[in-house]
C-alpha cells in the first residue's frame, strides 16, 4: 500500500517487504529497507556507513540485518558487534618483507599483493620477484598479511600455498600463519619430490637465490 512512513526522513513507499524512504537530499537521502513478511528488517541501502549509522543506532540493530552502501558498492552486515564487510573488491597492497636476521630489501624487485575481504574471510595473493638489487638479507623470511589472522582455537594454524624458484629450480611448499599473528612464514620442500619434509625459507634455505627469483603464495584465511 501507499502512505506515510513512519521514519521522520520524509515520505514513503510502503509494502509488506519494502519500504522506500527520503527524498533524495543531502539531507534527507533515499534510504530502503527490506524486511520478511513477519516485520524482521533484513537489509538496508544507505548513502554510505554514517547514513547506515545514523538511520540504526546500536540499539535497533539486529543480529544479521545488512546493509548496502552505495558509495563504496559493499554490503554489510551486523554481528552484535560490528559491521562487516560481506562484499569488498580486489584491492592492491604492498606486503611487508622481514626475516628473523637481517631485513632483505627488494630493490628494483616487484613485492606485490592482493586480497578481497569477505566479512572475516580474507582471499589473498602475493608475489616477490626478485631484480639485480635485491639482497636476500638472513634469517628465516616473513610476509605480512593485509588483516591479522584468527586466534580462535588450538592447533588450528592456517595455511597458503606456495610456489618458489631461485632461477635454477622450483620448490613448493606452504604459508603458515601462526595463530593471532600478521605475518605468513613460508615453507618449502628441499628439492621437488622429495617427500613430506618442509623447511623455513631463508636467505639458504632451500639453497642459494639467485637473482632473478621469485616465490609466490595464494590462498584463503580466517581474520581475526
Amino acid at each position: 500500500m501507499i502512505g506515510c512512513g513512519t521514519r521522520s526522513c520524509g515520505c514513503a513507499l510502503r509494502s509488506d517487504t519494502l519500504a522506500i524512504s527520503g527524498s533524495g537530499t543531502a539531507a534527507s537521502p533515499w534510504k530502503i529497507d527490506i524486511t520478511t513478511p513477519g516485520g524482521q528488517l533484513i537489509e538496508t541501502s544507505h548513502v554510505d556507513a554514517a547514513a547506515r549509522d545514523a538511520a540504526y543506532p546500536l540499539a535497533t540493530r539486529s543480529d544479521g540485518q545488512t546493509a548496502w552502501l552505495r558509495n563504496t558498492k559493499q554490503k554489510t552486515r551486523w554481528n552484535t558487534v560490528e559491521w562487516l564487510v560481506m562484499e569488498e573488491p580486489w584491492t592492491t597492497f604492498t606486503p611487508t618483507w622481514t626475516a628473523t636476521g637481517t631485513t632483505p630489501a627488494i630493490g628494483n624487485g616487484n613485492l606485490h599483493g592482493r586480497y578481497q575481504r569477505v566479512g572475516k574471510t580474507c582471499h589473498i595473493r602475493m608475489h616477490l620477484v626478485s631484480g639485480s638489487s635485491t639482497t636476500w638479507g638472513s634469517g628465516f623470511y616473513r610476509l605480512a598479511l593485509p588483516f591479522t589472522g584468527s586466534s580462535v582455537g588450538t592447533g588450528t594454524e592456517q595455511y597458503l600455498t606456495l610456489k618458489a624458484y631461485n632461477s635454477v629450480a622450483n620448490y613448493f611448499g606452504i604459508g603458515h600463519i601462526p595463530l593471532g599473528q600478521t605475518y605468513v612464514e613460508l615453507y618449502v620442500q628441499s628439492a621437488v619430490g622429495e617427500g613430506n619434509n618442509l623447511y623455513l625459507v631463508s636467505d639458504g634455505s632451500p639453497a642459494a637465490w639467485i637473482n632473478p627469483s621469485n616465490i609466490h603464495l595464494t590462498g584463503t584465511y580466517e581474520i581475526a
